[in-house]
Protein backbone atom coordinates (compact mmCIF):
# COMPACT_ATOMS: atom_id res chain seq x y z
CA UNK A 1 0.00 0.00 0.00
CA UNK A 2 1.12 3.54 -0.68
CA UNK A 3 -0.28 7.09 -1.76
CA UNK A 4 -1.74 8.09 1.58
CA UNK A 5 -4.53 11.19 0.95
CA UNK A 6 -3.41 13.20 4.51
CA UNK A 7 -5.98 15.88 3.53
CA UNK A 8 -8.51 14.48 5.39
CA UNK A 9 -6.56 12.60 7.78
CA UNK A 10 -8.39 9.72 6.09
CA UNK A 11 -6.49 6.64 4.10
CA UNK A 12 -7.66 5.66 0.80
CA UNK A 13 -4.38 4.90 -0.82
CA UNK A 14 -3.01 3.31 -4.46
CA UNK A 15 -2.24 -0.41 -4.09
CA UNK A 16 1.59 -1.46 -5.84
CA UNK A 17 3.35 -4.48 -6.01
CA UNK A 18 6.87 -5.17 -6.84
CA UNK A 19 8.28 -8.58 -6.98
CA UNK A 20 11.82 -10.42 -6.10
CA UNK A 21 13.09 -13.08 -8.01
CA UNK A 22 16.28 -13.52 -6.38
CA UNK A 23 15.32 -14.38 -2.70
CA UNK A 24 15.05 -10.49 -1.71
CA UNK A 25 18.43 -9.13 -3.08
CA UNK A 26 16.57 -7.19 -5.81
CA UNK A 27 13.04 -6.13 -6.66
CA UNK A 28 11.19 -4.73 -10.06
CA UNK A 29 9.62 -1.43 -10.27
CA UNK A 30 7.34 -1.21 -8.18
CA UNK A 31 3.51 -1.11 -10.12
CA UNK A 32 0.30 0.36 -9.14
CA UNK A 33 -2.21 -2.08 -9.72
CA UNK A 34 -5.24 -0.68 -7.95
CA UNK A 35 -6.52 3.08 -6.51
CA UNK A 36 -8.63 4.10 -3.82
CA UNK A 37 -7.92 1.22 -1.45
CA UNK A 38 -7.27 0.55 2.44
CA UNK A 39 -5.53 -2.27 3.39
CA UNK A 40 -3.65 -5.34 2.06
CA UNK A 41 -5.11 -8.16 4.18
CA UNK A 42 -3.04 -11.80 2.61
CA UNK A 43 -1.15 -12.98 -0.91
CA UNK A 44 -1.55 -16.78 -2.16
CA UNK A 45 0.22 -18.30 -4.81
CA UNK A 46 -0.02 -21.14 -7.32
CA UNK A 47 2.94 -23.27 -8.55
CA UNK A 48 1.52 -22.08 -11.91
CA UNK A 49 2.69 -18.09 -11.24
CA UNK A 50 -1.20 -16.99 -10.56
CA UNK A 51 -1.22 -14.43 -7.50
CA UNK A 52 -4.15 -13.79 -5.27
CA UNK A 53 -4.27 -10.86 -3.15
CA UNK A 54 -7.18 -10.14 -0.47
CA UNK A 55 -7.58 -6.09 -0.29
CA UNK A 56 -9.93 -3.97 1.24
CA UNK A 57 -11.31 -1.13 -0.69
CA UNK A 58 -13.18 2.22 -0.86
CA UNK A 59 -17.30 2.12 -1.76
CA UNK A 60 -17.73 5.71 -1.63
CA UNK A 61 -17.04 8.27 0.64
CA UNK A 62 -18.36 6.26 3.87
CA UNK A 63 -18.07 2.92 2.74
CA UNK A 64 -15.88 -0.42 1.55
CA UNK A 65 -16.00 -3.77 0.09
CA UNK A 66 -13.72 -6.34 -0.68
CA UNK A 67 -11.88 -6.64 -3.28
CA UNK A 68 -9.62 -9.20 -5.09
CA UNK A 69 -6.46 -8.49 -7.20
CA UNK A 70 -4.79 -11.35 -9.41
CA UNK A 71 -1.95 -11.82 -11.29
CA UNK A 72 -1.64 -14.30 -14.24
CA UNK A 73 1.27 -16.02 -15.12
CA UNK A 74 2.57 -14.02 -17.81
CA UNK A 75 2.48 -11.18 -15.45
CA UNK A 76 -0.83 -9.00 -15.86
CA UNK A 77 -2.67 -7.62 -12.96
CA UNK A 78 -6.45 -7.39 -12.49
CA UNK A 79 -8.23 -5.62 -9.34
CA UNK A 80 -12.42 -6.81 -9.32
CA UNK A 81 -14.06 -5.11 -6.15
CA UNK A 82 -16.82 -7.52 -5.30
CA UNK A 83 -20.23 -7.60 -3.16
CA UNK A 84 -20.65 -7.63 0.78
CA UNK A 85 -19.93 -5.32 3.51
CA UNK A 86 -16.87 -5.55 5.60
CA UNK A 87 -15.45 -3.13 8.08
CA UNK A 88 -13.26 0.17 7.30
CA UNK A 89 -9.84 -2.45 8.20
CA UNK A 90 -11.72 -6.04 7.99
CA UNK A 91 -8.99 -8.31 8.29
CA UNK A 92 -8.76 -11.69 6.60
CA UNK A 93 -6.50 -14.32 4.78
CA UNK A 94 -6.22 -16.26 1.45
CA UNK A 95 -5.66 -20.21 0.50
CA UNK A 96 -4.75 -21.89 -2.34
CA UNK A 97 -5.97 -25.58 -2.30
CA UNK A 98 -5.91 -28.49 -4.42
CA UNK A 99 -8.99 -29.69 -5.47
CA UNK A 100 -8.16 -33.27 -6.98
CA UNK A 101 -6.67 -31.96 -10.35
CA UNK A 102 -7.07 -28.59 -10.06
CA UNK A 103 -6.83 -25.70 -7.79
CA UNK A 104 -8.61 -23.63 -5.91
CA UNK A 105 -8.54 -20.17 -4.29
CA UNK A 106 -10.95 -19.18 -0.76
CA UNK A 107 -10.38 -15.36 -0.06
CA UNK A 108 -11.75 -15.11 3.52
CA UNK A 109 -12.66 -11.45 4.84
CA UNK A 110 -13.87 -10.82 8.65
CA UNK A 111 -16.80 -8.93 9.34
CA UNK A 112 -20.42 -8.66 10.58
CA UNK A 113 -24.04 -8.66 9.58
CA UNK A 114 -24.27 -6.11 6.70
CA UNK A 115 -20.93 -4.84 7.86
CA UNK A 116 -21.93 -4.00 11.51
CA UNK A 117 -19.89 -4.45 14.29
CA UNK A 118 -22.58 -6.65 16.36
CA UNK A 119 -22.72 -10.73 17.28
CA UNK A 120 -22.48 -12.93 15.59
CA UNK A 121 -19.46 -12.18 13.39
CA UNK A 122 -19.71 -13.17 9.83
CA UNK A 123 -17.08 -14.56 7.33
CA UNK A 124 -17.43 -13.60 3.43
CA UNK A 125 -15.94 -16.45 1.38
CA UNK A 126 -14.76 -15.70 -2.44
CA UNK A 127 -13.91 -19.03 -4.39
CA UNK A 128 -12.92 -19.99 -7.73
CA UNK A 129 -10.39 -21.87 -9.84
CA UNK A 130 -7.51 -19.55 -10.92
CA UNK A 131 -7.23 -19.08 -14.73
CA UNK A 132 -10.53 -20.77 -15.00
CA UNK A 133 -12.57 -17.46 -16.25
CA UNK A 134 -15.24 -18.42 -13.66
CA UNK A 135 -16.22 -15.76 -11.28
CA UNK A 136 -16.17 -15.73 -7.56
CA UNK A 137 -18.75 -17.19 -5.91
CA UNK A 138 -19.30 -15.84 -2.05
CA UNK A 139 -20.45 -17.93 0.48
CA UNK A 140 -21.34 -16.30 3.99
CA UNK A 141 -20.76 -18.39 7.29
CA UNK A 142 -21.76 -16.93 11.10
CA UNK A 143 -19.11 -17.72 13.91
CA UNK A 144 -22.25 -18.66 16.13
CA UNK A 145 -20.45 -21.32 18.38
CA UNK A 146 -23.67 -22.45 20.41
CA UNK A 147 -22.77 -21.74 24.31
CA UNK A 148 -20.31 -19.19 23.38
CA UNK A 149 -20.41 -15.59 23.92
CA UNK A 150 -19.30 -14.06 20.87
CA UNK A 151 -17.92 -10.65 20.27
CA UNK A 152 -19.33 -8.31 17.37
CA UNK A 153 -15.73 -8.05 15.71
CA UNK A 154 -12.82 -10.56 14.45
CA UNK A 155 -9.44 -10.22 13.90
CA UNK A 156 -5.87 -11.50 13.13
CA UNK A 157 -7.29 -13.97 10.44
CA UNK A 158 -4.76 -16.90 9.12
CA UNK A 159 -5.44 -20.01 7.18
CA UNK A 160 -3.69 -23.06 6.37
CA UNK A 161 -3.30 -25.70 3.76
CA UNK A 162 -3.10 -29.63 4.45
CA UNK A 163 -3.91 -32.59 3.40
CA UNK A 164 -5.85 -35.28 5.93
CA UNK A 165 -4.97 -39.26 5.55
CA UNK A 166 -6.86 -40.96 2.29
CA UNK A 167 -7.97 -37.21 0.94
CA UNK A 168 -8.15 -36.98 -2.88
CA UNK A 169 -8.84 -32.91 -1.82
CA UNK A 170 -6.76 -30.69 0.53
CA UNK A 171 -7.77 -29.25 3.85
CA UNK A 172 -8.76 -25.17 4.36
CA UNK A 173 -8.35 -24.05 8.22
CA UNK A 174 -9.15 -20.62 8.78
CA UNK A 175 -8.61 -19.33 12.47
CA UNK A 176 -8.66 -15.69 13.59
CA UNK A 177 -9.55 -14.40 17.54
CA UNK A 178 -12.04 -12.02 19.02
CA UNK A 179 -11.15 -8.26 19.39
CA UNK A 180 -13.49 -8.22 22.31
CA UNK A 181 -14.54 -11.34 24.31
CA UNK A 182 -10.67 -12.79 23.34
CA UNK A 183 -11.65 -16.22 22.16
CA UNK A 184 -9.96 -17.85 19.40
CA UNK A 185 -11.88 -19.97 16.78
CA UNK A 186 -11.79 -21.78 13.71
CA UNK A 187 -13.12 -22.58 10.68
CA UNK A 188 -12.88 -25.39 8.35
CA UNK A 189 -13.56 -27.05 4.89
CA UNK A 190 -12.40 -30.45 4.43
CA UNK A 191 -12.85 -29.91 0.47
CA UNK A 192 -10.45 -27.56 -0.92
CA UNK A 193 -13.25 -24.51 0.34
CA UNK A 194 -16.13 -25.98 -2.10
CA UNK A 195 -18.11 -26.36 1.88
CA UNK A 196 -17.42 -25.86 5.15
CA UNK A 197 -17.61 -27.37 8.65
CA UNK A 198 -19.64 -25.72 11.56
CA UNK A 199 -17.45 -22.97 12.98
CA UNK A 200 -15.31 -24.12 16.22
CA UNK A 201 -14.42 -22.47 19.55
CA UNK A 202 -10.44 -23.21 19.64
CA UNK A 203 -9.57 -21.83 22.83
CA UNK A 204 -11.19 -19.23 25.36
CA UNK A 205 -9.75 -17.40 28.80
CA UNK A 206 -9.99 -19.21 31.59
CA UNK A 207 -10.27 -16.38 34.23
CA UNK A 208 -10.91 -12.23 33.96
CA UNK A 209 -8.96 -10.36 32.09
CA UNK A 210 -6.95 -12.97 30.15
CA UNK A 211 -6.66 -11.55 26.69
CA UNK A 212 -6.13 -14.20 23.47
CA UNK A 213 -5.24 -11.74 20.56
CA UNK A 214 -3.63 -14.31 18.10
CA UNK A 215 -4.15 -17.71 17.41
CA UNK A 216 -2.37 -19.24 14.26
CA UNK A 217 -2.91 -22.92 12.80
CA UNK A 218 -0.99 -26.08 12.01
CA UNK A 219 -1.33 -29.58 11.03
CA UNK A 220 0.96 -32.50 12.04
CA UNK A 221 0.62 -35.47 9.47
CA UNK A 222 1.99 -38.35 11.71
CA UNK A 223 -0.83 -38.16 14.45
CA UNK A 224 -3.01 -36.55 12.53
CA UNK A 225 -3.34 -33.29 14.47
CA UNK A 226 -4.55 -30.28 13.80
CA UNK A 227 -3.37 -27.86 16.06
CA UNK A 228 -3.73 -23.76 17.32
CA UNK A 229 -0.50 -22.18 18.35
CA UNK A 230 -1.92 -19.05 20.42
CA UNK A 231 -0.81 -15.98 22.71
CA UNK A 232 -1.94 -15.43 26.08
CA UNK A 233 -2.42 -13.65 28.56
CA UNK A 234 -2.25 -9.99 27.35
CA UNK A 235 -2.27 -8.81 24.09
CA UNK A 236 0.93 -8.43 24.53
CA UNK A 237 3.40 -7.29 21.61
CA UNK A 238 3.78 -3.60 22.15
CA UNK A 239 6.30 -3.67 25.13
CA UNK A 240 7.93 -5.61 27.19
CA UNK A 241 6.18 -4.67 29.97
CA UNK A 242 3.38 -6.68 29.28
CA UNK A 243 3.82 -10.73 29.77
CA UNK A 244 2.44 -13.06 26.99
CA UNK A 245 3.99 -16.26 25.78
CA UNK A 246 2.47 -19.29 23.49
CA UNK A 247 0.90 -21.74 23.88
CA UNK A 248 -0.76 -24.77 22.47
CA UNK A 249 -4.37 -26.78 21.71
CA UNK A 250 -4.87 -29.53 19.60
CA UNK A 251 -7.91 -31.32 17.71
CA UNK A 252 -8.31 -34.22 15.32
CA UNK A 253 -9.46 -32.19 12.30
CA UNK A 254 -13.64 -32.52 12.29
CA UNK A 255 -13.76 -33.53 15.74
CA UNK A 256 -14.71 -30.00 17.03
CA UNK A 257 -13.30 -31.09 20.32
CA UNK A 258 -9.93 -28.97 21.33
CA UNK A 259 -7.52 -29.89 24.56
CA UNK A 260 -4.16 -29.41 25.60
CA UNK A 261 -1.12 -31.71 25.05
CA UNK A 262 -1.16 -32.11 28.99
CA UNK A 263 -4.76 -32.78 30.10
CA UNK A 264 -6.58 -29.77 32.32
CA UNK A 265 -3.37 -27.67 32.31
CA UNK A 266 -1.84 -25.02 30.15
CA UNK A 267 1.88 -25.58 29.49
CA UNK A 268 3.80 -22.84 27.46
CA UNK A 269 6.03 -24.03 24.57
CA UNK A 270 9.83 -23.15 24.64
CA UNK A 271 9.92 -20.98 22.19
CA UNK A 272 11.82 -18.13 23.41
CA UNK A 273 8.49 -15.36 23.67
CA UNK A 274 8.43 -13.22 26.93
CA UNK A 275 5.94 -10.34 25.70
CA UNK A 276 4.79 -11.50 22.39
CA UNK A 277 2.62 -9.98 20.16
CA UNK A 278 1.40 -10.33 16.26
CA UNK A 279 1.80 -14.15 15.54
CA UNK A 280 1.82 -16.47 12.15
CA UNK A 281 2.46 -19.90 11.19
CA UNK A 282 4.13 -20.93 7.84
CA UNK A 283 4.28 -24.92 7.12
CA UNK A 284 4.62 -26.33 3.82
CA UNK A 285 1.74 -28.69 3.38
CA UNK A 286 2.04 -31.94 5.76
CA UNK A 287 6.01 -30.74 6.20
CA UNK A 288 6.99 -32.14 10.35
CA UNK A 289 8.06 -29.06 11.08
CA UNK A 290 6.03 -25.31 11.08
CA UNK A 291 7.26 -22.10 11.31
CA UNK A 292 6.48 -19.87 14.03
CA UNK A 293 7.30 -15.65 13.85
CA UNK A 294 6.10 -13.06 16.26
CA UNK A 295 7.15 -9.60 17.21
CA UNK A 296 8.53 -9.57 20.25
CA UNK A 297 8.53 -6.77 22.93
CA UNK A 298 7.33 -4.58 20.08
CA UNK A 299 10.23 -3.82 18.52
CA UNK A 300 11.72 -7.13 17.12
CA UNK A 301 11.01 -10.28 15.15
CA UNK A 302 11.45 -13.49 16.29
CA UNK A 303 11.24 -17.27 14.15
CA UNK A 304 11.53 -20.40 14.83
CA UNK A 305 11.34 -23.80 13.71
CA UNK A 306 9.00 -26.27 15.79
CA UNK A 307 8.37 -29.93 15.67
CA UNK A 308 4.77 -30.61 16.78
CA UNK A 309 5.15 -34.17 16.74
CA UNK A 310 7.34 -33.30 19.93
CA UNK A 311 4.13 -31.87 21.86
CA UNK A 312 1.00 -33.90 20.35
CA UNK A 313 -0.23 -36.94 21.72
CA UNK A 314 -0.05 -40.15 19.25
CA UNK A 315 -3.60 -41.19 18.17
Amino acid sequence: MSDPDFSDNDLPAGVWAAESHDYGMSWSTPRRIGDDCRKVNDVGATLDGWLVVGIVCNAGPNAVQPAIATRSPAGVWSLERLPGAVWHFSDGAVAIADDGDAQRATVAFLSGPNGQVVPPPRLLLFSTAPGSGEPWQLATRDIDVPGVEEGGRTWHARALVYRLPGATSDSITLMFSDASRWNGYALTSQDAGQSWLAPELVVAPQAGGEQIAFAAPTYDATTNRLATIYTCCTAGGWNNALPSTHYLRWSTPGSGVWAEPTPDQRVPLVLGSRATGETVTAQARNARTTWVAWIEGGNAVEVCSFDLATVLPRP
